[in-house]
């Protein structure tokens, strides 16, 4: 708003909605409901027109002496990129003396033909005949791939407050106790997971409040990107308004281009302990909000945090469920971890429990998460009791082997009591097993461990032997001793990540690296990585195939056509194009021979 003695109706904001001939806006009017604070849009193939909700003052209200306030306004429509108003219509504004507020809604001829995706534009309100803009909102227009679930991933939500220090200087934000008891500087809060970053800016973001009538206040979020663990997110949040009632609960959604996306139900009357930060399973957006749904929803959440709570000691499978794939492992951890609590519940009761054998077999190609699994188990085994420490020692054939015939003996036993309260791991496990050299000193290795696997006095430890699957399973069928130690339940599949779970690893470690791809190089690198799982062989390195060859081969590219570029600009520095792409390897199938053979 830019103030002046000559206008006598005052523009006190403004704000705007795209629609085409069929949508609501079109057909009803003014249909005020409708508008937001929105700044972004997606240009749809059929879009007609701006609609242009503008709030207006007469300045001159109670003042008897002049009857009516009148004044020309042209709303205009201006491409910043080229600073050229490309569309316009003439506004006539009437107010009497007793008038002090009015809302306008006048609509613009906007086609899709005419805009520019890749431009911005601001909607100004202008006095003609001057280059005097009393009131401006930017308006752009953002591809259908910038829908913020492809940018946004929900991971928390909580309620927090600004708190000054002692001293009065410093200020700290605080996780609420409890919400009615933080009367003022209440803010919700979404701590979101940015996915992706392709484009230079990121959806805009709203909080929409909820009260208990039905009614709705929704405000722009405030964004304060960070990076944790080599992992992009975004904070988001707002400032609770005053008129919002909260006594006993505090619902709020998550809104972007058109979407609400997530919600939080907050329970007023709930303590830091009992309620604190909602995680991702506990978002969500709940329709039609009623007093009934919103008790159903908060006991059902008490009784689930009851259930899972540190006392009773489940742990939780956040950091598996992190992983991409593996869906088989991870349903087959869930049902062990159930299995090693139930057996912890009884012993605490007084029960006898049953012993069930912890060692197991991994079976799977290389890069298929399997050292990664077996961390995770380590820590689950921990929580439930089964171990008492849930650290992993890593070994292989190489490092079993001794300097001297027969001291691998020596160096398993040190190996397994290092592992004491956590797990052996021991990769390309089928190494050790040699049937076409009866002296292999391999063998060595595999006779002690069945034996430390025979001893029922230690069971604070944990053996996992991991290949690939066919040499794995010869070598199991050779050794009855390890199979009658090791049952067929302990096996874990680690199948091959398919084309797309390939991708989405390369998208994730390039993001954790503050890489960026490009539209035509994230095509170019799906169709590599297509190509690369269609010809694949036994061998073939899964996620560690996809490092391998973003590290080797894209990077470097990359790094040769920067190199080119005198003073690159950071965009250049973090965006993979897909010229920095390798080809898909051309794979010759030799040809037919005619005839007969010599």
């Amino acid at each position: 708003m830019i103030p002046n003695n000559k206008v006598n109706i005052e523009i006190l904001s403004l704000s705007v909605l795209p629609y085409c001939p069929s949508s609501r806006a079109a057909t009803e009017f003014p249909a005020f409901g409708l508008f937001s604070n929105r700044t972004q849009f997606i240009p749809f193939a059929r879009q007609s027109h701006v609609a242009v909700k503008i709030k207006t003052r007469n300045l001159t209200f109670g003042n008897s002496r002049s009857r009516k306030s009148r004044k020309t306004f042209f709303v205009n429509i201006r491409d910043l990129a080229i600073d050229v108003v490309v569309a316009s219509r003439t506004l006539c504004v009437e107010m009497s003396h007793d008038e002090q507020f009015r809302t306008l809604r006048i609509d613009i001829p906007f086609r899709r033909s005419q805009l520019n995706p890749d431009h911005d534009y601001s909607v100004e309100v202008a006095v003609p005949g001057s280059d005097m803009v009393l009131a401006a909102h930017p308006l752009s227009y953002v591809s259908v791939q910038m829908l913020p679930t492809r940018y946004y991933s929900p991971v928390s939500a909580y309620v927090e407050a600004a708190v000054a220090s002692r001293d009065g200087d410093d200020v700290a934000e605080i996780r609420f106790v409890s919400i009615s008891s933080l009367a003022k500087g209440r803010s919700v809060v979404f701590l979101l997971e940015n996915n992706v970053t392709q484009l230079a800016r990121l959806p805009e973001l709203f909080i929409s409040f909820v009260s208990r009538d039905g009614r709705s206040v929704m405000l722009p979020c405030s964004l304060v990107p960070h990076e944790s663990g080599g992992v992009r997110y975004v904070k988001a949040s707002c400032p609770v308004p005053e008129e919002i009632d909260i006594d006993s609960y505090l619902y709020v959604e998550l809104f972007s281009m058109g979407y609400h996306f997530t919600g939080a139900l907050f329970d007023a009357s709930a303590g830091y302990d009992e309620e604190g930060e909602l995680y991702a399973e506990e978002l969500g957006v709940i329709s039609n909000l009623t007093v009934e749904k919103v008790r159903n929803v908060l006991e059902t959440r008490r009784m689930d945090r009851s259930n899972s709570s540190s006392e009773t000691g489940r742990p939780h499978m956040s950091p598996l469920d992190s992983l991409v794939g593996l869906k088989s492992v991870k349903a087959r951890l869930e049902s062990c971890r159930k299995l090693m609590d139930f057996y912890r519940l009884r012993r605490e009761a007084g029960l006898p429990a049953l012993s069930t054998p912890l060692h197991c077999l991994f079976l799977g190609s290389p890069g298929t998460g399997k050292t990664t699994v077996a961390k995770e188990l380590g820590r689950v085994m921990h929580e439930c009791g089964a171990l008492s420490s849930g650290h992993m020692v890593i070994r292989e054939r190489a490092s079993l082997l001794g300097q001297y015939y027969n001291s691998e003996s020596e160096k398993t036993l040190a190996a397994i009591k290092e592992a004491q309260g956590g797990i052996l791991f021991i990769d390309e496990a089928y190494q050790l097993h040699q049937p076409s050299d009866p002296k292999d000193p391999g063998r060595f290795v595999l006779e002690t461990l069945m034996t430390a696997l025979a001893d029922t006095s230690k069971r604070d430890w944990m053996l996992i032997l991991a290949g690939y699957t066919e040499p794995m399973l010869a070598m199991f069928s050779l050794n009855p001793g390890l199979a009658s130690r090791i049952p067929e339940s302990n096996f874990y599949k680690f199948d091959d990540f398919t084309e797309e779970e390939l991708m989405e690893i390369a998208t994730r470690y390039l993001s954790s690296k503050r890489f960026v791809l490009s539209d035509s190089a994230h095509e170019a690198l799906s169709r590599r990585l297509s190509s690369d799982y269609a010809s694949r062989k036994s061998d073939f390195g899964n996620a560690r195939h996809v490092v391998n060859l973003i590290e080797t081969e894209v990077i470097p590219a990359m790094a040769m056509r920067v190199s080119e570029i005198k003073s690159p600009s950071r965009s250049e520095l973090v965006e993979i194009q897909p010229s920095d792409i390798p080809s898909p390897a051309i794979v010759r199938i030799p040809p037919r021979r005619i005839g007969f053979a010599c």
